[in-house]
């Protein structure tokens, strides 16, 4: 093991790391890690030319020194890097801004997970308003500037919840795979999404309400400048994100701020248009002031003076939930979003970048079609609902979605299908046709359709939503965010690597086919796709994707 920071045989002026991450096995040393296990700082003082040497456990980055860790896989951790000032008092909703510290920073345990309403993030964390943390896993043996693919992952939440720590989002598998792998924490729901009249009249660019994706594009911006000492490749960065974190992939993909500073995208079940558009900013700005008014402040500076607490509590307000769950999220501030993002694809005004797009068989999410599906309990009941929906083409949905049988049971298993394929199967075509469309570079669709069975029940079910998470990061033990786990087997160790070599390939290339598992890419004419399931193989569409693949998949 030489020439690993704290073992027998390290140079000069490396970092040691304490014993407990030394003394248990792998998916240990990963829990101890991130609460509180390593520690050491300072940096090599050799002042002679050295030769080439793998990441050091101590680097220095633009802001300051930070002293990670070494995990018994031999991955270099780092954890809870401030890339950004706390967001508090007079920051609180501002853009972010740089921060800087002159002693040696100790990253080996992940930072507060930011504000939000469930009360605590997945995964224990303390929320605060001060979140504004990174993590970073570095490939074994990686040297700086070895030009190594970047994958920065963005989690989801509804925009409102979650946080970068739990073990599905990590990326210490990646890393051994020779990926640099970035995940982290963005301001959400009320602190990151908040529009208002004070707000927009202090900025520079007339906007607000956006501060979230300020918060991503600024760590995007942070992993250009600094990814190089980690040995990463600012040239080449893929960014991800599932659910409201694979929304924002489509937002980025569209926000002239985020132009170059990454150059693929992976989109996991989620994408703002054509039917979920973002709020206007005077929509959002009007939902501001009911918060406002909800949490007793008079005023912008009133209301910065508000608490955390005072301010989720304000949000509980019947007046702010009756609006649904738009206040929480970004909107078209003619700034960080200029305009809808199929307007801005149809004008070619994206940034033009090979893109990733899928969803798992058992997620169906709301849009103006699937919240208009009723739970109808006979089938004449079911056609009259198709019919208010789809007008002269409510026949052919039918035809597509038949139900087995006149119960139901029966109408719900036909109800379920249809809602997939009208909305994240619909969500993903129309990611990537819009991607080939408007654009010149390729895209990629999957399905993740891996039937899932909880331990606690031992009866398979459809992929549920962000399912897949756990096997593109190949950590299938990994528990859920409400801490179930599923029964796993062979295959699915095998399919976790699968993907992972996808997303290797992808993050390596441009394109995720590998030797093992070609994945054609995308067209409108054949709309091939890649199905990760019981086997990995390219598949035919679901039942009724091709009327929301062509027919339906611009109307609302």
């Amino acid at each position: 093991m030489n020439g690993i920071s704290g073992f027998p045989g390290c140079g000069r002026g490396w970092v040691k790391i304490s014993r407990c991450c030394l003394a248990v096995g792998v998916s240990a040393v990963v829990a101890v890690s991130m609460y509180g296990c390593g520690g050491g700082g300072g940096h090599s003082d050799d002042s002679v030319t050295q030769p080439a040497e793998p990441v050091k456990t101590s680097v220095a980055i633009d802001s300051g020194i930070i002293a990670g860790q070494k995990l018994t896989s031999g991955v270099t951790a780092f954890y809870g890097i401030p890339y950004a000032a706390p967001p508090v008092g007079d920051l609180r909703w501002k853009e972010p801004q740089a921060i800087t510290w002159t002693e040696t920073k100790q990253t080996v345990k992940m930072g507060n997970a930011c504000a939000q309403a469930a009360g605590t993030a997945a995964n224990g964390d303390t929320i605060s308003e001060d979140c504004l943390y990174m993590n970073i896993w570095v490939p074994p043996e990686l040297k700086e500037d070895a030009e190594a693919p970047v994958v920065v992952y963005v989690h989801g939440g509804a925009f409102k919840t979650s946080s970068a720590s739990p073990l599905r989002f990590g990326g210490e598998q990646l890393a051994k795979k020779g990926i640099v792998y970035i995940n982290f924490n963005y301001r959400l729901g009320i602190f990151g999404n908040l529009a208002l009249p004070e707000l927009t009249a202090e900025s520079s660019h007339n906007a607000s309400g956006n501060y979230q994706i300020l918060d991503i594009i600024y760590a995007l911006n942070w992993v250009q400048r600094n990814i190089g000492k980690f040995g990463g490749d600012p040239k080449n960065v893929t960014i991800s994100g599932q659910s409201s974190g694979g929304i924002e992939m489509g937002l980025l993909n569209v926000s002239p701020l985020a132009k170059g500073i990454f150059h693929k995208i992976v989109a996991q079940s989620g994408w703002p248009g054509p039917w979920a558009n973002p709020p206007t900013l005077a929509t959002h700005e009007q939902t501001g002031l009911k918060i406002m008014h909800a949490a007793g402040a008079a005023n912008l500076a009133a209301l910065r003076k508000k608490t955390m607490d005072e301010m989720l509590t304000a949000i509980s307000d019947p007046t702010i939930t009756a609006i649904g769950p738009s206040f929480a999220e970004p909107c078209i501030d003619g700034y960080v979003i200029p305009d809808k993002p199929d307007t801005i694809f149809a004008q070619g005004n994206h940034n033009d970048v090979p893109v990733i797009a899928g969803y798992t068989s058992g997620e169906s999410a709301p849009t103006s079609v699937t919240n208009q599906l009723t739970n109808s309990t006979t089938i004449a009941a079911y056609q009259a609902n198709l019919q208010s929906i789809f007008g002269g083409y409510w026949g052919t949905v039918y035809n597509l979605f038949v139900p087995a049988a006149d119960t139901q049971t029966a109408i719900s298993a036909a109800l379920s299908s249809l809602k997939n394929a009208a909305s994240s199967g619909r969500a993903s075509v129309y990611h990537a046709t819009n991607v080939i469309v408007h654009g010149k570079s390729p895209a990629w669709v999957y399905i993740f359709s891996r039937t899932q069975t909880p331990q606690s029940t031992g009866i398979a079910v459809a992929a549920p939503h962000g399912s897949d998470n756990q096997y593109w990061h190949g950590e299938i033990g990994a528990p859920n965010a409400d801490g179930s786990t599923y029964i796993r087997s062979a295959w699915d160790a095998q399919l976790a690597d699968q993907m992972m070599n996808a997303l290797v390939a992808f993050a390596k290339t441009g394109d995720p086919s590998t030797s093992s598992v070609p994945w054609p890419k995308y067209n409108v004419i054949f709309r091939e796709r890649l199905n990760f399931g019981d086997t990995s193989a390219v598949a035919d569409w679901d039942n009724g994707l091709d009327f929301f693949a062509t027919t339906w998949l611009d109307r609302y």
